[in-house]
């Protein structure tokens, strides 16, 4: 009887890297640059140090490359606009300070793991661990003014509202991505016809007076079956944003991904996340890590 729980205790643990690997894009991070003692570029290499009115400045010249975009779509110009507002302020940027992040992590199989640590961002371009075990580049780390992975719809004529009232406006992006979009080292990945054209969905809720994302999802629009053998039928991340005044920017409240499945003699698979972050304070005048290159069509959602 050991050994049969033991077997089904390794099936389970094999499914779920399956099943997370199409999460890697969303949550992975560099281990080449957590190693303590690893130099972080020098300023003038990879990224530099702006300070609000800079980073207010860009801001303005990226709306008008956004707005451009959204030219070719059928979205009203107010829809347009508000968009483009919003999105401008998604920049390259993490502001030097300290947080705290708080994660459960719950999945099938396996006890509830909760886990809390405190960060602080350095203006040589790491983010340290309270306790100093810890040093990662910040373009590899999650962040309170973070999101994985880069904008994923680049169709701007697609967008479609679908729902609007008087505080509020959301719009869905439809695009067909191959998981891999890029040829992976592992390579069984590259060959399986169920990780091609895979309808995806993005969607981008505005809070209509502050002209800010009050929320982003990124999502699985149609489930993925293997014949009757195994299925994926929910992947999701979705960010929830706010206003922090210490820093005067928004930045993500509170990240959540799920992923949930089936297999034939296991059942239902479910892996669900919760990332809060809380303690968030800058320094005084408030200066950011900011990457060279922070164009809209290249650079990864960054705050």
């Amino acid at each position: 009887m050991k050994q049969l729980f033991h077997h089904q205790k390794l099936i389970r643990s094999f499914l779920f890297c399956l099943l997370t690997v199409f999460v890697i894009a969303l949550s992975a991070q560099s281990s080449d640059d957590s190693v303590p003692g690893v130099r972080a570029p020098e300023p003038s290499e990879e990224f530099r140090l702006l300070s609000a009115l800079e980073v207010a400045a860009h801001q303005a010249e990226l709306y008008h490359e956004i707005k451009e975009k959204f030219n070719s779509s059928k979205l009203k110009e107010t829809h347009q606009d508000l968009l483009a507002q919003a999105l401008s302020k998604v920049v390259s940027k993490v502001p030097i300070g300290t947080f705290r992040t708080a994660t459960i992590t719950e999945q099938t199989g396996a006890e509830t793991e909760e886990h809390s640590e405190s960060f602080e961002v350095v203006d040589n371009g790491f983010i340290e661990s309270e306790d100093g075990v810890s040093r990662i580049y910040f373009a590899n780390m999650t962040t309170p003014f973070t999101i994985d992975g880069d904008i994923p719809f680049d169709d701007f004529g697609k967008g479609q509202v679908i729902e609007e009232n008087d505080s509020e406006l959301t719009v869905r992006f439809i695009k067909n991505v191959d998981f891999p979009e890029e040829e992976s080292s592992v390579e069984f990945l590259n060959e399986l016809p169920f990780l091609k054209d895979v309808r995806w969905a993005t969607e981008l809720t505005v809070d209509k007076n502050d002209q800010t994302l009050k929320r982003f999802s990124s999502y699985l629009a149609k489930p993925i079956r293997v014949m009757f053998i195994c299925s994926l039928k929910t992947l999701k991340a979705t960010y929830d944003f706010e206003y922090f005044e210490d820093c005067g920017c928004v930045g993500v409240k509170e990240r959540r991904v799920e992923v949930a499945g089936s297999l034939i003699f296991v059942g239902p698979l479910v892996h669900k996340s919760t990332e809060t972050y809380s303690d968030i304070a800058c320094e005084q005048p408030v200066r950011y890590i900011a990457p060279w290159v922070t164009s809209f069509d290249t650079f990864k959602v960054r705050f």
